[in-house]
């Protein structure tokens, strides 16, 4: 029986590409390649079917080297010269058109590795570091719309071989599972990082009583955010706010003679924030 007979006889099953094995497969070996079959979809006829086959069955944990590794459950698989992670939540993906879905992902890169770590949560290994954030959120955009599926996107750090990659990975993880006020379909870690860390920190009395007091005029904490999301540019946050830029102006140095805080300086910018944002 050959592989084409095998997937006929399992339509949900598929050859493996590029060592990218999905996550809760079984794995088989037969002479002319491996081919893998979802735990999930298998019926107690298919099952039985399988022990019929002359084949090897394999643990599928042999054959994800960097799942296992950003797991801690085996060695690192080599790196070229960099590397980062990209995390993919996945929502509204029909079943049957996953593997599609993935063969079209993997093409838009030419060195990485790819697993599904959870149901909805996918995992790209990427060693090219090339695309930009504008390059996906086009990608993504038009993925979406061929598969009518809904994604969204954060691309992690670029690493190196000496780096604790399994701890990083872990962490940049956490980052992005973490609820976050970026709301852009493709994120980066410095744009989630802020509030992430921000949200780990014990705050103290200083930061909730300044935000007491900011609180006090109800246009000062939009005023912080929008001018903190455009890095400080008056004329950026006056169109944000629909303010004219002479209002914006009259509006900081009311806060800086009421507060100390002259928000045109990136430290009490940043403090502002802080204090908005504390808890």
């Amino acid at each position: 029986m050959n592989n084409k007979d095998i997937l006929d006889l399992f339509p949900d099953a598929k050859l493996i590409k590029n060592n990218d094995y999905p996550e809760n497969s079984q794995i088989i070996e037969t002479k002319l390649g491996k081919i893998a079959f979802p735990v999930a979809s298998l019926t107690e006829r298919e099952l039985a079917l399988l022990e019929l086959f002359d084949v090897k069955t394999v643990a599928n944990d042999d054959y994800n080297p960097w799942q296992n590794y950003l797991m801690e459950k085996g060695t690192q698989p080599a790196i070229v010269k960099k590397v980062r992670f990209l995390y993919l939540k996945v929502n509204k993906l029909a079943h049957d058109l996953r593997s599609s879905w993935e063969e079209l992902t993997h093409s838009f890169f030419t060195n990485s590795s790819q697993f599904w770590l959870t149901d909805e949560l996918f995992i790209i290994v990427d060693q090219d570091c090339l695309l930009t954030k504008e390059d996906f959120t086009g990608i993504i955009s038009a993925i979406d719309s061929d598969f009518d599926c809904q994604t969204s996107l954060q691309i992690g750090l670029i690493w190196e071989t000496a780096d604790n990659l399994p701890e990083i990975f872990n962490e940049e993880r956490t980052i992005f599972a973490t609820d976050s006020q970026q709301l852009d379909q493709v994120s980066t870690i410095p744009e989630r990082a802020f509030s992430y860390y921000l949200n780990q920190a014990n705050h103290n009395g200083l930061l909730k009583a300044y935000r007491k007091k900011l609180e006090r005029n109800e246009s000062y904490p939009q005023l912080i955010v929008e001018l903190y999301r455009v890095g400080g540019n008056l004329s950026k946050a006056s169109k944000q706010l629909f303010l004219h830029r002479n209002t914006l102006e009259y509006r900081l140095d009311k806060l800086r003679d009421d507060f100390g805080l002259n928000l045109r300086k990136v430290d009490d910018l940043v403090f502002a924030l802080m204090a908005i944002r504390s808890k």
